[in-house]
């Protein structure tokens, strides 16, 4: 049994182990493989300078096998390819293509890589994609025999072959059909983003490279000249998704590599794939098809976010920052300079940006980043108050679609009085129109610790990644736990930062909020059953119920704000309204045991989904 079972893990070992042993053992094997070889029409490679160490020259151009198949917009099928030739045939596409192309349209260059082929469904996704938004020629390059699974090292030593191959159809197609090799965008994914490179490095005037998610191993910090670099192209922008380290199953490179670098999700692991060391080990188990699915998951995420990103209405906005720590912090959200930020994917070379871009996608399709920030503004206090517990919001939008948001990190989160609570949210594109949120407030019950029975808020506000807002300010809003709350939200920041310091500077406005457009009001009035207030449902306390006995009438309220507890409730704001109570969950989520899990849920009013 014991025998049986090694054997079955030694045979289903994941492709993570399988490139590990390939470096170590094929390497040392290749001593007796020759250093330089010479080919017919490709010419010469050797293991000289940076290429020494590989250890191995490109397989011969019939091994590798390599075609090109050419498809155009100007034909009403699509899904076959006008020309399917072989590389030693490649002459026979210059009559071809000057009938066939329009060679005044961009045209698209797709480079697959290892164990893969153009018969792969995310090639035919993308090159959909790109046919039905833009009117365009694309080529894709199958050199599958060059890289079959498991041989990694001979398949990376193989990108040098194919990205010869392809500088030579490119110039063939200039010089026979007039392609202007301006507009050629070379878009490699993982050994295919070198293989683009070392194209581009041969074609010197090349107007665009997309690496997605290049090769780490065997690639990342060596010479510029063995891999993906910005100098291959006018632009190279380089998607990140799987840039951890290989042992922990990272396949991509996280080095940057191009004018800009995107990390979505921070680059190393994605949202909605499996944990990567746990899923090595339960790899063991599976069948082969189940472990490449699940151990590329991370890997793969970057040619789904491409090819996303191709439609006009899937955005991938993303930001400058120290660090993606800092990033989830909201130091550097929203975008403060339009001019150093990037839109990640098809769209990139429509920004200025340059350098390292940070942003969050959805965790499933569409993976469009729509990225807002939301800050809740907890209520002042004289005294360090705490509570353990969660926050959730449920944004409603037109047709009252909505999704649901956790913003504390857990159930038992710290929360304090004073504070502002921060997360970047990925709504689903579907969800425009933010006229109202929900937001409920859920103390935590332990064996140790409880949450208090009622917590109060004074702001909640919702900035996009160009820096627009909406918001709704009720000063000392107190939620009884369990019980939601609805408000609407209006355009603009409502201020209260700025309204504060109009306090400690005793500028304290009686007219209409110029900011919101909308009239001022005093007293906030609000459902009694959900205030430790007065009988008469006029909230007298900034804080909750459990908690007005430390605050109110207390001098450090008053050193705080410069004024008291009733002076700081009479705060002109915005324009009060009901406060209304709805059921916990969202009722139109069919789903809802895994939203609970996730912090998510999104419906559409009356369905049970949302076509994706």
């Amino acid at each position: 049994m014991r025998i049986n079972f090694r054997i079955k893990i030694y045979i289903r070992l994941p492709l993570i182990t399988s490139l590990i042993i390939n470096k170590y053992l094929f390497f040392y094997r290749q001593k007796r493989a020759e250093t330089s070889a010479c080919y017919p029409e490709v010419g010469c490679f050797d293991t000289s300078g940076p290429y020494g160490y590989i250890g191995m020259v490109p397989n011969a151009p019939d091994e590798v096998n390599t075609r090109f198949l050419l498809y155009s917009s100007r034909r009403s099928r699509r899904d076959t390819p006008l020309l399917d030739v072989a590389f030693k045939n490649m002459t026979s596409i210059w009559h071809w293509a000057g009938k066939a192309f329009n060679v005044s349209a961009p045209t698209k260059v797709i480079v697959h890589g290892f164990g893969s082929s153009c018969s792969n469904v995310w090639v035919y996704e993308m090159r959909s994609a790109l046919m039905d938004v833009v009117d365009c020629n694309v080529i894709c390059v199958d050199w599958e025999a060059g890289a079959i699974i498991p041989n990694y090292v001979r398949a990376a030593a193989n990108t040098r072959l194919v990205g010869k191959q392809v500088a030579m159809l490119i110039l063939g197609l200039a010089a026979k059909a007039n392609l202007p090799v301006e507009n050629v965008h070379l878009i490699g994914f993982s050994l295919g983003a070198h293989a683009a490179g070392y194209a581009g490095a041969e074609l010197k005037n090349l107007s665009r490279i997309t690496g997605l998610d290049p090769a780490g191993p065997l690639f990342e910090n060596q010479d510029p000249k063995t891999r993906l670099d910005s100098t291959d192209a006018k632009f190279v922008d380089v998607i990140h998704s799987n840039g951890e380290n290989l042992i922990l199953g990272g396949l991509g490179a996280w080095q940057p590599m191009g004018h800009v670098d995107y990390y979505p999700n921070g680059g190393r692991m994605q949202k909605g794939c499996s944990n990567l060391f746990v899923g090595a080990v339960t790899d063991i188990i599976w069948s082969a098809p189940e472990v490449y699915g699940r151990s590329l998951c991370n890997h793969r995420r970057a040619y789904k976010f491409f090819t996303d990103s191709v439609s006009p209405g899937c955005a991938f906005p993303a930001v400058p920052c120290e660090s993606y720590e800092k990033f989830l912090e909201g130091e550097c959200f929203p975008c403060k300079d339009k001019s150093k930020c990037g839109n990640m994917g098809y769209h990139s070379d429509k920004s200025p940006a340059r350098g390292k871009m940070y942003l969050l996608t959805r965790d499933e399709e569409p993976f469009c980043a729509h990225q807002y920030i939301v800050k809740i503004y907890n209520s002042p206090s004289a005294l360090p108050v705490v509570s353990y517990g969660k926050i959730q919001v449920v944004l409603f939008g037109q047709l009252d679609i909505n999704e649901t948001f956790t913003i504390t990190n857990k159930d038992d989160a710290t929360l304090s009085l004073g504070e502002t609570m921060k997360k970047i949210i990925v709504p689903h594109p579907a969800l425009q129109g933010f006229n109202r949120v929900q937001i409920t407030y859920t103390a935590y019950k332990g064996w140790l610790s409880n949450g208090l029975s009622k917590w109060s808020i004074d702001k909640f506000i919702l900035i996009d990644s160009y820096g627009n807002s909406q918001s709704i300010c009720q000063r000392g809003l107190v939620m009884q736990s369990e019980v939601p709350v609805v408000l609407p939200l209006y355009s603009g920041d409502c201020n209260l930062p700025e309204l504060i310091l109009q306090l400690n500077s005793g500028d304290i406005r009686d007219k209409t909020d110029h900011d919101n457009g909308q009239p001022e009001y005093g007293q906030q009035h609000i459902n009694n059953s959900l205030v430790g207030g007065g009988g008469d449902g006029t909230q007298d306390s900034g804080v909750p119920g459990d908690l007005s006995a430390a605050a109110a009438g207390s001098t450090g309220f008053s050193a705080t704000l410069g004024v008291g507890i009733k002076e700081y409730m009479n705060v002109p704001w915005m324009p009060l309204v009901d406060i209304v109570a709805e059921p916990t969950g969202n009722s139109l989520d069919p789903t809802a045991d895994r939203r609970e899990q996730s912090g998510r849920g999104f419906t559409a009013n009356g369905a049970t989904g949302w076509p994706g």
